[in-house]
């Protein structure tokens, strides 16, 4: 028989690519919305971490939809809708623009800028901004101010012409599209939301509940009867029926223009609703940290509506057997039995849950306030474990033998040998530990403070502590390796073989500076870094390899081994990666060189101060093609950076660019050898 071997080959080689790619788990899903806006039937969810979702089921399924909004997808404040346009006002990078529901997104100006609510008035563009309001009339091509400089806008309504601003000097208004604007009320107040019915306005504001108005502002009357919480978030309106949105008691609903008010919280997970939107009879309701829910029946019953919704940020991954835990920002414990393929809720909902240990069935959970809970049933029931303890900000746990380490935002470090019955503190006073690495008889803590950091050792079970000689930086992780301690600062990797006695910066082919997470497998250490993705190194730190196949979320605040798979927790779920593929391709890649020119778009991109450009150089080129420039340009052609200008022989490179000294905008970077030239854009936003 005749074996076609080119044909295996590229078969065994296109199956290695697609097994060593991470792919996502399904969840958990949820996370923090601070926006919705709707289109017909088209849906649109405004996220903390995860930038925008659609549905077009009515938040039966979600779809991440964020090609061309910065890498980083930064918070997405406001939403609004001008024909076919459909706008997004971000935290930082401005206002972002998508002509088709937002399957692409283009740059629309106000970069630097909070853009905190929108608005739309005939073919006026307004954006509510940290300084004030701008106002567009060609879709955001270009801005002008529109006045309430520099006052802090937090929300828009529109009756006709009329635009009404909420702040916290109370309501603003302005009828001749922002050119002078006048007092509508409330000037003692913040404003956070204005809602419309019919010409009749209700104002949400911080602490004193709602208030009504039936002549634009002249006269408001406080509405409060039934509210137990008078901190509005949000308020909506559904024929006649008012629906408010409070930062801890959830939503109420008032049939008669707010004379009283009703609690209707059947079935909402959680009670800190951040937005609203209508369509259809149907509302929508997004929380703080528990994603999206719908009512069909004017908030008798709520029905959670995540699928697809991966927005949830992780802080720490815990596995035992077959299980997998993950501690989520603000919306408590998820459990996995099934590699991620389900997640469940495991309780502690609307708790913000920093971090997790194991001790053989016992799972404890460290919470940023609310102190220490215990569950030996995998978080079907959970007991509060705080006996001893002096505060109630858990910053990391850790298991070794019978003893648990707590350690503490500004307590120092405590352990427990009953099982958290009974905690004693043992030592590092005043102090904000943020991991513990346990090695026989030796306890080490990482600390972290406002200017640095540093890692204590103990010898002597806490009795007293040496600081050891790292230097003075930030420290997030501690893991040992072989006999090596580690560990993740903001400023990359450092590793000690004599107790902290001397440390060595191990940060060749790193190129994320913060190290948030380690995970260790035999002789093997990954990192999980900010921005950066997950890193391996096999020779304790020499070298690291960024393994990084299809994660798309790179802000990898926790790692976890399970079986034969690596997990990562992200701010946008959590990511899976077989281990063996991983260990073959980091072998494959540390064997390789370069075969074409390559240059690659910077990261982060766009950038304030500095960014990263790697390029690669071929082994194929002849000696007089290897002299290597990569210049940095402005828009108008002129020269402002030579990063590189010198002989560079066959490898993968990357070099820092720094703007600190330029304005925004947008720069070309172009790398040169031999007769290869290739050029890329990236954009500075100050």
């Amino acid at each position: 028989m005749k074996i076609n071997i080119k044909f295996l080959l590229f078969f065994f080689i296109v199956t290695r690519i697609c097994f060593s790619q991470w792919i996502q788990t399904n969840g958990p899903y949820g996370g923090e919305i601070i926006c919705l806006t709707t289109n017909g039937t088209e849906l649109f969810a405004g996220t903390t971490f995860g930038g925008v979702f659609l549905s077009t089921d009515f938040g039966a399924n979600w779809q991440a939809v964020n090609n061309g909004l910065p890498f980083y997808n930064p918070p997405v404040y406001s939403l609004a809708f001008s024909d076919t346009n459909l706008f997004a006002g971000t935290k930082y990078y401005g206002v972002y623009r998508s002509s088709n529901l937002g399957m692409n997104w283009t740059y629309a100006g106000l970069a630097g800028h909070d853009v905190q609510c929108l608005a739309v008035i005939d073919t006026f563009l307004f954006a509510g901004t940290e300084d004030g309001v701008y106002r567009s009339t060609n879709n955001g091509t270009n801005w002008s101010q529109a006045g309430l400089i520099p006052q802090s806008i937090y929300t828009f309504a529109t009756v006709g012409t009329n635009l009404f601003a909420g702040n916290n000097g109370g309501v603003k208004r302005t009828t001749n599209y922002g050119l002078g604007w006048s007092q509508a009320g409330l000037e003692q107040k913040a404003v956070n939301t204005i809602a419309v019915s019919d010409t009749n306005l209700f104002a949400g504001t911080v602490q004193y509940g709602v208030y009504f108005t039936t002549d634009f502002g002249m006269n408001w009357t406080q509405v409060n009867n039934g509210l137990t919480d008078n901190n509005i978030q949000d308020l909506a309106v559904v024929d006649t029926n008012i629906f408010a949105g409070t930062v801890k008691n959830g939503i109420f609903l008032s049939t008669n223009n707010g004379t009283n008010w009703n609690p209707v919280n059947n079935g909402l997970l959680n009670f800190r609703v951040r937005a609203f939107t209508t369509t259809d009879e149907k509302i929508f309701a997004g929380t703080y940290s528990s994603g999206i829910f719908l009512s069909t029946n004017n908030g008798t019953i709520w029905v959670e509506v995540n699928n697809g919704m991966t927005n949830t940020m992780l802080w720490e991954l815990a596995t035992s057997d077959s299980f997998i835990f993950a501690a989520a920002y603000n919306n408590g414990v998820f459990l996995s039995t099934n590699n991620g393929i389900t997640w469940l809720h495991a309780g502690l909902t609307n708790y913000d849950v920093r971090t997790l240990t194991l001790s053989g069935q016992n799972l404890f959970a460290g919470t940023d306030g609310d102190g220490l809970f215990l569950s030996t049933n995998n978080g079907n029931d959970w007991t509060s474990v705080n006996n001893g303890l002096t505060s109630s900000r858990i910053w990391c746990l850790s298991t070794s033998d019978a003893k648990i380490y707590a350690g503490t935002g500004g307590s120092g470090l405590f352990v427990s040998t009953n099982n958290g019955a009974n905690w004693t503190n043992i030592g590092l006073m005043n102090l904000y530990v943020t991991t513990v690495a346990v090695n026989s008889s030796n306890i080490f803590a990482g600390i972290m403070g406002p200017t640095g950091g540093a890692v204590f050792l103990s010898t002597n079970n806490g009795a007293n502590w040496t600081q050891t000689n790292l230097p003075y930086i930030r420290v997030y992780t501690l893991a040992f390796c072989g006999t090596n301690l580690f560990a993740g600062t903001w400023d990359g990797v450092y590793v000690t073989s004599n107790n902290g006695g001397n440390w060595t910066q191990v940060n060749n082919g790193l190129t994320a500076a913060d190290v948030d997470a380690f995970a260790v497998f035999g002789t093997k250490l990954f990192a999980g870094t900010t921005d950066g993705g997950v890193f391996l190194t096999t020779n304790n730190g020499a070298n690291w390899i960024e393994i990084n196949e299809g994660l798309l979320a790179t802000n990898v605040q926790s790692l976890g081994i399970l079986d034969t798979n690596l997990f990562a927790g992200t701010y946008e779920g959590v990511w899976r990666r077989p281990l063996p593929d991983i260990i073959v391709s980091a072998e494959e890649l540390t064997n390789r060189l370069p075969t074409s020119f390559s240059l690659y778009q910077n990261y982060p991109n766009p950038f304030n101060p500095s960014t990263k450009i790697k390029y690669e150089i071929p082994d194929q080129v002849q000696n007089d093609s290897r002299l290597v420039t990569l210049k940095v340009y402005d828009v108008l052609g002129n020269e402002v950076s030579t990063l590189v200008n010198e002989q560079k022989p066959a490898g993968t490179y990357e070099v820092e660019f720094d703007g600190i000294n330029l304005t925004s905008g947008i720069y070309f970077y172009q790398l040169k050898a031999g007769s290869f030239v290739e050029t890329k854009k990236m954009i500075l936003l100050r």
